[in-house]
């Protein structure tokens, strides 16, 4: 059974109701939130704890309460493939949250030069501590810290969705690239929806559709990001699901993890997909170099299109 373990918190803002879902709504100005302005501080500050609290419980609802503290496109897609990691994983999940501080900093303008949509700004320091106890296999366990600024949408009266944080001294942010890029040969679709170039480790996120008229698989050891000078990095993990792709399904997500990659300038991204009874294999490549760049800065995307 996955269940959290919740080590320190804010005792008065757990007992408080988490925001509402995830579609934004147009924020006050700034002039008149002073009859609001500590329940609005209370309640952004809450959802930094949430946030992390929901990251940690992901292993027992699929993500679900997570993704309702994404505040824009960016986030909503990672909640959505955190989701997926949690539902191919064949085994318990047990999140331990560990939150030292979370202080409010002031309310912001986000972007569009000071005029945009109304934020605020928190100092957070909070660790997640994962632990993964497969069907078969030995346990793992994996550290997640958020230390650093968190940044928050506002989305109406005490409601807040997040903006950016820190994750292992990245900002989640400017890691996550949202790419969208579809190939197709021999009746197989893969469409590389998006890369997560988080450290120690990167998700290179696929939806895949099969009308071979076989099933087709891909190893992850096979899978590779190739330089322009011929260095490779191999795939280290995948979701179990890649094991096997079913012929006729339609939309399939599965995940495929490297070691972190310093540089994407000039490099391909090969998935080589094996047919069965050695058939032989269906070979894309993606040229990542064109299709992210790790040198572009952190910018907060938009808020996710309401519905």
């Amino acid at each position: 059974m996955r269940r959290l373990v919740a080590l320190a918190a804010v005792a008065a803002l757990a007992a408080a109701c988490s925001p509402r879902g995830a579609v934004p709504l147009t924020p006050n100005a700034i002039e008149q939130m002073a009859p609001t302005l500590g329940l609005d501080v209370t309640s952004a500050r809450r959802t930094g704890i949430d946030f992390v609290r929901a990251y940690a419980e992901a292993g027992d609802d699929a993500a679900a309460r997570l993704r309702t503290f994404a505040g824009t496109r960016k986030l909503v897609r990672w909640a959505e493939w955190v989701g997926v990691q949690v539902e191919q994983f064949r085994g318990d999940i047990v999140g331990r949250v560990d939150v030292d501080h979370v202080s409010f900093l002031g309310f912001v303008r986000l972007g569009e030069a000071g005029g945009g949509p109304f934020g605020a700004q928190l100092d957070l320091d909070a660790s997640v501590v994962l632990t993964f106890d497969p069907a078969r296999g030995e346990t793992v366990q994996r550290a997640r810290l958020f230390h650093g600024p968190m940044t928050l949408f506002r989305r109406g009266l005490a409601d807040w969705g997040v903006v950016d944080v820190f994750r292992d001294g990245v900002s989640m942010d400017g890691a996550i690239h949202l790419i969208d890029e579809p190939a197709s040969s021999d009746g197989l679709t893969v469409e590389l929806d998006s890369v997560f170039a988080f450290v120690p480790e990167w998700s290179v996120n696929l939806v895949i559709t099969n009308r071979t008229g076989s099933p087709v698989s891909l190893f992850p050891p096979e899978a590779a990001i190739v330089g322009p000078g011929g260095s490779r990095v191999e795939g280290q993990g995948g979701t179990a699901n890649l094991r096997r792709v079913p012929d006729g399904v339609r939309r399939m997500r599965a995940i495929v993890t490297f070691p972190a990659v310093p540089d994407v300038e000039g490099a391909t991204l090969l998935l080589p997909f094996r047919l069965p009874r050695g058939r032989g294999r269906i070979d894309f490549a993606f040229p990542l170099g064109e299709l992210l760049s790790l040198a572009e800065p952190p910018a907060a995307s938009p808020p996710p299109a309401p519905g």
